[in-house]
């Protein structure tokens, strides 16, 4: 009988300790690009650093779950996390219509504006005319890349696309490209505020495109994750509510948090 009173006992604290476990939060896997600062990068120590980085521990704290990295190209993000390499596309992306039939987007977090980046005194300038015979580099499908293939590459403009933005900015510095296109942000705090961005600027103001740069900036889920997508669009609407996705976005950039949803 002591023996029986031993095994129930057992069951019981087993059974206890899996629901100590299972009432923890989820187990979220997370893709992330490592060479887009200051949304994501290393630091000298080999630590995960940067805006979307930060975001993603306030979620992954606030929904109590364990949350693991998996580091990825940009233009690898969308396919990894339809195979199942991960649950969340952690490097925010544009939120546009042609994403949106493949990938569930989180409402979005924030805007930031498109821009061309060229040697200072060039004279360029992100239209058709000023580019044409010129090579520009741009992040291999990203909004960047979409926006070029409409707008430049038509006219006589050649594109060249890569995986991810730093080896762009080492093309630029070499020559082999005349300009880049990204995100104003990235290249502001990637590039022109560092030693080797020192002869470069701005060639012209932000690009306007509703249809290719969509209403903001979110993160990816599969769409057959429902409840992993409401529970963490919950989490970021907590953590605009109490000021603290304000907080991290100022501590990287200038860039504008988006208080609410927009229309779809």
């Amino acid at each position: 009988m002591k023996v029986h009173k031993s095994l129930v006992l057992a069951l019981l604290l087993a059974c206890g300790s899996s629901m100590a476990i299972a009432a923890k939060g989820p187990a979220i896997r997370i893709g992330i690009d490592t060479a887009y600062p200051p949304f994501a990068s290393k630091n000298a120590a080999g630590k995960l650093q940067g805006l979307d980085i930060d975001i993603l521990n306030a979620v992954c704290k606030k929904l109590d779950a364990q949350c693991s990295w998996v580091e990825t190209p940009f233009d690898k993000l969308i396919s990894g996390l339809l195979t199942a390499r991960y649950d969340l596309i952690g490097s925010s992306l544009n939120i546009t219509e042609e994403r949106a039939k493949s990938v569930a987007f989180t409402d979005p977090m924030y805007s930031v504006p498109v821009q061309l980046v060229a040697a200072k005194g060039s004279n360029l300038q992100p239209t058709p005319a000023a580019l044409k015979s010129k090579r520009v580099g741009v992040l291999k499908d990203s909004v960047s890349d979409a926006w070029a293939k409409a707008h430049l590459e038509p006219y006589g403009v050649t594109l060249v696309q890569y995986p991810t933005q730093d080896k762009v900015y080492l093309d630029l510095i070499s020559g082999k490209i005349d300009a880049s296109l990204q995100d104003a942000q990235a290249a502001y705090t990637g590039f022109l505020k560092t030693a080797f961005g020192n002869g470069y600027s701005f060639a012209g103001g932000p690009l306007q495109d509703n249809a290719l740069f969509g209403a903001g900036m979110g993160l990816g889920l599969r769409k057959s994750d429902t409840a992993l997508h409401q529970q963490i669009n919950d989490a970021l609407k907590a953590l605009k509510a109490d000021g603290t996705l304000d907080r991290i976005a100022h501590q990287y950039t200038q860039i504008t948090v988006l208080k609410a949803a927009a229309t779809k």
